[in-house]
């Protein structure tokens, strides 16, 4: 670990670093998690080749069942569900052994859901068997799924609703009953319902809420034990490092206090996401690479962060942007090519087989309104610190919303390409997140068709802006530069997220993008390194004028001079405008693009980077989820 120290108005701030001598090689598995007494079912991220196909990994002695869910291209696991009973609390280091085998019969738990509407209840019940949907399958658990349709007393079964019960069962009859409730099939009877909810499992009532108002395309869930005693788990984070599949991060030293009280925590709420609408202008903790509240647990694992963490990711499931075919798959861009998540896709100019069949006006009157230009990751950590499906099934959901929620026409109307899926069109920002979140969906849902019809859609997006990178002939390397008005103008910023996005899907194994990188790299880095032309002072702008418009001729700046003479000189008196403060503003994200410099060599990234530090030392203390460590 090593540490800087930031001298400031206010005194002295240390920011702790970890230490990026080299990674771990490949293909190791050194990890040790703490764990306390009882069932601990945990996800692991596993470096390729660490654990080849048909071998397994067991948590220090203990017997433990190794669920793999997703492989590396070479047939070895990338992701698993561990399954143990420690009896005290220790370190548990991992160790790579042969696959083992093993079942038992479950002793099935009772549990059911009743959904009054209008004064008719709607129930739902948890088969007496095991169904074929098997999640977790061992000699330690048994996990599977029931998907049922609410009847009424008529035997009648509702035409929208569903019930997902996912019952887990320990080899000693402890037992989990995670149970979701989903309204959001495309059929066109989907619309908001109101109704009271009542749990019972096990012959216990353990929730019930009056007047739930669940809108079309959400979904809620709620956990319950059965005679169950867990474990706390504190993961070893080293491997999903070594993986690509998260970024290290530097400690904050802010280290607040997380709490799930309160009514945006409830089922259906928004939980910690700063407004009900995403596209509220404005920084704020979800906006990051991965949320502040993410970051730090991460970093310091503390139990508040880890509940918070969580229940941001059960709450992913309040936004109306989850979609099901009737059969209830995800929809496909690839079969319904023109399909989108809009209000105006169910127009008359889309084929009627590709537009949303429900009631998307009132999807759209939600108190929870989502966007792709602020579209934050709520389910991707909490998926790989726990493993369970509900987070799997956030992960595609939001994956797959970056598909359908971007406009579906051809790419030379500015669309998404119809089923070729460049996503986020309408802003460079929601090209970023879009990217992000669809390049972890693809990364880590299980093996299986979807995760092949995701990746497919990552390796044309990466490939689309090789091309269109090698296709430009701008000067200085600007890319996704814009009109406004008379003036071409480029916001850095925004650019600066989508280059971590880039950077972070080739990171995460997907090949293609560089062409796209470099270039957005050289003008990043001549921003901080082209002083006297530009002085560095000025590298943190909100957007930059570099060229201007007249008719439908556009005329591009040919230097960095001719750049800060557009946007700093003013004609009247050659006055400089101030430039833009980066502590506050867009000091953090510059920081992203140095880094990612410094990590290909280019020259003046480091000195730059040394330069730019020392002007944020409050967004180093606070911004969690912007603090990734050097790359090694």
């Amino acid at each position: 670990m090593s540490i800087l120290i930031l001298r400031t108005a206010s005194g002295l701030i240390e920011i702790h670093t970890p230490d990026v001598g080299g990674d771990p090689d490949p293909g190791s598995l050194e990890a040790t998690h703490n764990l306390t007494a009882g069932w601990a079912t945990f996800g692991q991220v596993i470096p390729e080749g660490a654990v080849p196909a048909g071998s397994a990994i067991q948590v220090g002695s203990l017997a433990t069942q190794c669920d793999v869910k997703t492989s590396w291209g070479d047939g070895s696991a990338r992701f698993a569900v561990l399954t143990c009973k420690p009896t005290g609390t220790g370190d548990q280091a991992l160790s790579v052994v042969a696959a083992g085998s093993g079942t038992f019969t479950p002793t099935i738990p009772t549990a059911s859901v009743v959904l009054t509407i209008g004064g008719t209840a709607w129930t739902a019940t948890l088969p007496g068997t095991v169904s074929g949907d098997l999640w977790l399958d061992g000699s330690q658990v048994k996990e599977w799924r029931s998907i049922v349709t609410p009847i009424n007393p008529s035997a009648t079964p509702h035409a929208f609703l569903r019930v997902y019960f996912d019952a887990r069962v320990y080899s000693d009859g402890q037992a989990r009953v995670d149970i979701t409730v989903e309204n959001n099939l495309d059929v066109a009877e989907g619309t908001k319902v109101t109704y009271d909810v009542a749990i019972t499992v096990s012959g216990s009532s353990v929730f019930t809420q009056s007047a739930v108002v669940h809108y079309y395309l959400t979904r809620w869930r709620k956990a319950f034990g059965v005679g169950l005693s867990e474990s706390t788990v504190a993961l070893d984070w080293e491997p999903a490092f070594v993986a690509g599949a998260l970024p290290r991060y530097m400690d904050a030293t802010e280290n607040p206090t997380y709490s799930t009280a309160g009514d945006t925590f409830a089922i259906l709420g928004r939980g910690g996401n700063t407004y009900d609408r995403m596209g509220t202008t404005g920084g704020r903790a979800e906006i990051a690479p991965y949320p502040d509240w993410a970051a730090r647990f991460l970093t310091l694992k503390a139990a508040d962060q880890r509940e918070y963490v969580l229940a941001n990711g059960d709450l992913a499931g309040s936004w109306p942007i989850h979609i099901r075919e009737s059969d209830g798959s995800l929809v496909s861009i690839d079969d319904r090519p023109q399909f989108w998540l809009d209000l105006r896709g169910q127009e008359a100019g889309y084929p009627v087989d590709d537009r949303p069949k429900g009631d998307l006006s009132d999807a759209n009157a939600s108190t929870l309104v989502p966007d792709l230009a602020h579209v934050p990751s709520f389910s991707y950590v909490p998926y790989l610190a726990t493993g369970d499906r509900y987070y799997a099934d956030e992960l595609a959901f939001w994956g797959n919303y970056a598909l359908v929620g971007t406009y579906p026409v051809p790419l030379e109307d500015f669309g998404r390409g119809e089923s070729l899926g460049i996503v986020g069109v309408e802003q460079v920002r929601a090209r970023a997140w879009s990217l992000r979140n669809l390049t972890d969906a693809a990364a880590y849902a299980p093996d299986g068709g979807l995760r092949d019809y995701l990746g497919s859609k990552v390796a044309n997006n990466l490939e689309y802006y090789d091309t269109y990178a090698q296709a430009s002939t701008l000067p200085l390397d600007l890319m996704f530069a814009g009109r406004e008005g008379d003036t071409m103008t480029s916001i850095q910023w925004m650019k600066n997220y989508f280059l971590w996005a880039m950077d972070h899907a080739q990171r995460q194994g997907f090949s293609g993008g560089e062409e796209m990188i470099s270039r957005l790299l050289t003008f990043a880095l001549r921003l901080y390194t082209s002083s006297p032309d530009y002085p560095r002072e000025y590298a943190g702008s909100y957007h930059l004028i570099v060229g201007s418009v007249a008719g439908d001729a556009e005329t591009y700046c040919e230097t960095m001079a001719e750049i800060f003479a557009a946007n700093y000189v003013n004609p009247a008196d050659s006055s400089l405008y101030d430039p833009v403060p980066f502590e506050g503003f867009y000091g953090i994200d510059g920081r992203i693009a140095l880094l990612l410099c410094i990590d290909r060599g280019r020259a003046g990234a480091q000195d730059a980077l040394d330069w730019l530090e020392p002007q944020i030392p409050g967004d180093l203390a606070s911004l969690a989820g912007w603090l990734i460590s050097p790359y090694a």
